[in-house]
């Protein structure tokens, strides 16, 4: 650029001293060519501002000597002056020119690398605060299944799911969660576990709901879409030997997007899940059930009650236990009565008889107290239709069921 701009300067230096010549020996011609040649060359350098200024000043030149008269000294070295100082204007100006046009360049140069490094600076931090929010993801996700699986060692299936809600409800940072039983028909969802604040449903009825039909068909994780009002925030069903058997659900996440959603660890954490409750299914003692019914013996039914009120010391889920005398109900009436209630209740739902008291209990997982009333004018008069009259009945609080 140094050699370019000299060899320019000595250019146009040596047009001035052309035109210098032909003014003092008065050759108009070749001072017009000169001039003509000094104007266009300043005007394709710097510009047609530039070769407008050049031209007035030329011509005030020649204006001045053709003024001068012929052979005065005084006037020549005039001439000479004024042309050597405009030459060198012309030259100061023009060194001055392409100098700050470097100077502009290498602003804009430098204005453009800035703004490159600020992009760059931006890209760099939001990267960063990504791998900061993975870090911080991949520790919670560790301690989550340390937790879990220290957590699940339990000899209750039952107890296993608690310490499930427990834990996946603080790695979700849920408001609510439940663990719903999915029933054989697939055609509701009975709450199970419940923990957290807000209402969430004892019954889901699936018919008719897209968001249960996707989860379903899919067999993962379910995230509410844009027109389905009343499905919850995500549900997860869990696989236990091929077939969903229960349905963990999170009605709203502020803080939880499907973004931040690792599937691959969920799915560790499902496997966990499963492998303690099929373990724990296998190690619990059988029901003690009365010959070709599903109606427990008392000390069987006592271990479900003892159940439900741990859920409810620890999650405050309600539960409901209605005991019933039935007059003239015996043994051999149990399965014509589990036929007639199994319309009725839930897959969940527990009935027991205790042959000494002559007394029906049916237990109610997730059921509020205050429906006790509704729900014992129910049975009894499913009850009454088949002749079988209940002459008293009682809600189990904290006492036991005799």
């Amino acid at each position: 650029m140094g050699k370019q701009a000299g060899r320019q300067v000595l250019e146009i230096l040596a047009g001035f001293v052309l035109a210098l010549a032909a003014a003092i020996w008065g050759n108009t011609l070749m001072l017009a060519a000169v001039g003509m040649f000094c104007v266009l060359y300043i005007t394709l350098q710097n510009g047609w501002k530039s070769g407008i200024i050049s031209s007035l000043l030329l011509s005030l030149t020649v204006m001045l000597v053709k003024n001068v008269p012929s052979g005065s000294a005084e006037g020549k070295e005039a001439a000479l002056i004024i042309i050597g100082l405009i030459a060198c204007a012309y030259l100061f100006g023009s060194v001055f020119h392409r100098k700050h046009g470097d100077l502009h360049t290498l602003e804009h140069e430098f204005a453009q690398e800035k703004l490159l490094f600020e992009e760059e600076f931006v890209r760099l931090e939001k990267e960063n605060k990504h791998l900061h929010k993975q870090l911080l993801q991949g520790e919670a996700s560790m301690i989550a299944a340390y937790e879990l699986a220290a957590s699940l060692e339990q000899n209750h299936p039952d107890r296993v799911l608690n310490e499930c809600a427990k834990v996946l409800r603080e790695y979700f940072q849920a408001e609510s969660f439940a663990i719903y039983h999915l029933d054989s028909p697939q055609h509701t969802l009975q709450m199970q576990v419940r923990i957290g604040l807000g209402y969430m449903p004892p019954i889901v009825y699936l018919e008719q709901s897209s968001f249960y039909e996707r989860m379903l068909n899919s067999r993962t994780a379910t995230w509410k879409q844009p027109g389905e009002e009343d499905a919850p925030m995500l549900a997860i069903p869990l696989v236990v030997k091929d077939q969903i058997e229960k349905v963990m659900i999170i009605p709203n996440m502020d803080r939880y997007r499907p973004a931040d959603l690792n599937v691959t660890f969920l799915q560790s954490l499902l496997h966990i899940i499963v492998y303690h409750y099929e373990k724990a299914e296998k190690q619990r003692e059988r029901d003690d059930l009365y010959p070709g019914t599903r109606i427990h013996h008392m000390t069987s039914f006592q271990k479900y009650i003892d159940l439900e009120r741990e859920r409810l010391h620890l999650f405050e889920q309600p539960f409901v236990c209605i005991g019933m005398y039935v007059r003239g109900l015996e043994e051999k009436h149990l399965p014509f009565l589990q036929d007639v209630l199994a319309k009725e209740l839930c897959e969940l739902d527990q009935v027991a008889y205790n042959s000494v008291t002559h007394m029906l209990y049916v237990l109610l997982p997730g059921t509020d107290a205050s429906h006790a009333g509704l729900v014992r004018k129910r049975l009894e008069a499913i009850l009454k239709e088949k002749h079988i009259f209940v002459i008293n009945w009682t809600v189990l609080q904290n006492e036991e069921a005799v």
